[in-house]
């Protein structure tokens, strides 16, 4: 769709497959049977995981990183060796650790992911800015005390925030307008106004990304550069199950080929028409087996 991203009920699922384990192989194998039933596929958006790298590779399709994964892996290469920011981290974490529980929780720094830490640096740039200007403003006597270890850190925190700012920009353009001829020159029109050694960095490492992708697929105007709205599915469908630890895994994955559908009468009408319980059950036994429960009832139930 035009000037918007990608939403639920753009997504069409052409399998739903539970294994207890994936490799690039098995993937191959899923997307060699969908090139057959479909005539082809034009390109695919994933991160950059071995396993759907490999599968991809191995189908003969060519892969667009995607955006999100790809900026996240341009500023791991250009802070996990970066003392300041080390330090920086460090410290706002103790900052939460020291004053979670205490009349000065307001000031504390936000949680930091360790697993996605670098898809996840902006809030956490905020805050540095934030607390700067608290210390500049010199009103909150007891607040300051405890965040004035910032201020020598000002120009790198500056320099650090320009850069997220702009990969901001950049990210709602080609997430809602994909990456063209005309995304590329708006994208790289915002990173001129980078003036850092970092910014420029991160400018040089986008540039080549930009230049690669278009040059995979040099006959298509417009690239879909995310797979946000995948991830997106997955969560809501963990959300679905979260309630339940024990549940593992059951036919209730299933509900992604229903939110991804539009939901209308007709639409309802015709899978309550054609859709049976035993479809379902063989579908379960065939692709899920016995449940993480059903085992734990099994196992139980002569005690």
């Amino acid at each position: 769709p035009s000037h918007r991203a990608l939403n639920f009920t753009d997504l069409v699922p052409l399998r739903i497959i539970v294994k207890t384990d994936w490799n690039g192989d098995r993937i191959t194998e899923v997307l060699l049977e969908l090139k057959e039933e479909l005539g082809g596929i034009k390109y695919a958006v994933s991160d950059d995981g071995s396993d759907l790298k490999k599968g991809i590779r191995e189908a003969g399709i060519p892969q667009v990183h995607d955006l999100t994964h790809h900026i996240a892996l341009i500023l791991e290469r250009l802070l996990s060796s970066d003392e300041i920011f080390k330090f920086l981290c460090t410290s706002s974490s103790q900052i939460r650790l020291k004053y979670v529980q205490t009349a000065l929780a307001h000031i504390i720094a936000p949680v930091q992911r360790t697993k996605s830490r670098y898809l996840n640096i902006t809030p956490l740039t905020n805050w540095w800015r934030q607390m700067i200007a608290l210390i500049e403003k010199g009103d909150k006597k007891e607040e300051i005390e405890k965040v004035e270890w910032l201020k020598p850190y000002k120009k790198y925190i500056e320099e650090l925030s320009e850069i997220m700012t702009s990969i901001l920009k950049i990210e709602k353009i080609l997430k809602n307008e994909g990456l063209s001829e005309s995304t590329e020159r708006k994208c790289l029109k915002i990173l001129t106004g980078i003036k850092s050694e970092k910014g420029e960095y991160v400018r040089n490492c986008l540039k080549k990304y930009f230049k690669e992708t278009r040059t995979l697929l040099g006959n298509t105007k417009m690239i879909l550069i995310t797979s946000d709205i995948i991830e997106s599915a997955f969560g809501k469908y963990k959300n679905y199950i979260s309630k339940n630890q024990m549940a593992g895994i059951t036919n209730l994955v299933l509900c992604m080929a229903a939110f991804t559908s539009d939901l209308s009468q007709k639409t309802i009408k015709k899978a309550l028409e054609t859709v049976t319980i035993g479809d379902i059950n063989k579908w379960s036994a065939k692709y899920i087996g016995t449940t993480l429960y059903a085992r734990r009832v099994a196992l139980i139930s002569g005690l």
